[in-house]
């Protein structure tokens, strides 16, 4: 197998590990992790949205991060998230694939993936018919079968590089063992290990690439 095709076959296997990992995570994992720390009031930059306060939580769980978008448009149990003693933090302060929150009471940015977080996309608790970048699958229940498996389907370009990387450089040597599989059955069978010529009915050497057996 010439080495352009290994490296090849090695990025499509890295890049198809990547997904399926971070859809296993999303697919059997908890829908809503622990919290990590207090949560945040979010600082609007722009004039135009600052009507409309924000809350930021944390949910962190093994391959998965969400941060949790709660507006002002609150019940009394979460009024003390918007409080002016809160701590603080920019949008620019999270991680690039956090989506900015839109219009309405609750919204999710959830992303998957391990090592990195790879895939992300955007769904509401309080609405459950309100998804972005998510593929639903029905087929696949969790406990509650109002919620179906949502799978993120917006790629996180570093972290969908990283990982690909990363699990290519693992099925890296898997090319070389199956091109051994490969030469090892076809000499079993009488044929040239090299171009797959029958040398039955010929000498040792094959008459097609001149290759021994």
């Amino acid at each position: 197998m010439p080495s352009i095709t290994r490296i090849a076959v090695s990025a499509v296997l890295g890049m198809s590990a990547s997904v399926a990992v971070a859809w296993g995570i999303a697919g059997m994992g908890p829908q809503w992790p622990p919290v990590q720390g207090a949560g945040r009031r979010l600082v609007e930059d722009s004039p135009a949205r600052a009507s409309v306060v924000w809350s930021v939580l944390h949910h962190r769980g093994f391959g998965q991060d969400q941060y949790v978008f709660r507006s002002s448009i609150a019940t009394g149990k979460d009024s003390r998230l918007f409080a002016e003693s809160t701590p603080t933090v920019h949008l620019d302060d999270l991680p690039e694939w956090v989506m900015q929150p839109r219009a309405g009471c609750l919204r999710a940015s959830r992303a998957f993936g391990w090592p990195m977080r790879c895939l992300v996309g955007e769904t509401s608790h309080r609405r459950p018919g309100y998804r972005r970048h998510v593929l639903v699958v029905r087929s696949l229940e969790r406990v509650d079968p109002r919620r179906p498996v949502e799978l993120p389907i917006k790629p996180i370009p570093a972290g969908l590089t990283f990982n690909a990387a990363f699990y290519g450089l693992l099925f890296f040597p898997l090319t070389f063992a199956a091109d051994a599989a490969r030469r090892h059955r076809r000499r079993r069978q009488g044929r040239c290990p090299g171009c797959n010529y029958d040398l039955r009915k010929t000498g040792p050497r094959c008459p097609e690439c001149g290759g021994e057996r």
